[in-house]
């Protein structure tokens, strides 16, 4: 099965409660078989892209606003 996480963090850029845990369920389920793809954000343009951790594929799209779901660059990456 492929599925989609979408945490406005994730490491290793960031390691807050919420990011550790995003991560943990994403190795969990690539750990049973699944095909597990993350969307993430970051603040410096050098940081976009494509990007592997740990195994696991990461996209990290621009932030522009405060939140990831109003953010263009995130309904294009989906889109694909």
């Amino acid at each position: 099965m492929k599925l989609l996480i979408l945490s406005d963090g994730f490491p290793p850029n960031h390691a807050g409660g919420a990011e550790v845990i995003a991560f943990d369920l994403a190795k969990s389920l690539q750990k049973t078989g699944n095909h597990v793809y993350v969307i993430t954000t970051v603040w410096e343009k050098s940081e976009a892209g494509q990007f592997n951790y740990r195994g696991l594929k990461i996209f990290r799209i621009l932030k522009k606003r405060w939140y990831l779901y109003f953010n263009r660059a995130f309904s294009s990456t989906l889109s694909r």
